[in-house]
């Protein structure tokens, strides 16, 4: 396995450049949730997320898909990453 060492120093410094909105956080738990129960595959996920009601952080209705999930990550990712450009990285409250 190959260590980046770049890597490791620019994630000592992650941070969140705005707080999570309800839905973000409702989905990352879920997500949490489905991958700790050993479900990886976008596609289960996906039903596992439509099972349990999660609401797409974006506000879309559709139901959740393979396809949707990525997008959804995508742009949660893109959302979070200008916040932290513009914003820096907010102080977390653990608790």
């Amino acid at each position: 396995m190959r260590h980046d060492a770049d890597l490791y120093t620019r994630l000592a410094h992650q941070g969140l450049g705005r707080s999570l909105s309800a839905d973000e956080r409702a989905f990352a738990e879920k997500l949490e949730k489905l991958f700790a129960s050993g479900v990886h595959d976008f596609q289960h996920v996906a039903v596992g997320l439509n099972e349990s009601g999660c609401a797409r952080p974006s506000g879309n209705s559709e139901p959740w898909s393979a396809d949707i999930l990525l997008a959804e990550l995508k742009t949660l990712n893109q959302n979070l990453d200008e916040a932290y450009a513009t914003r820096g990285s907010e102080p977390r409250v653990y608790g």
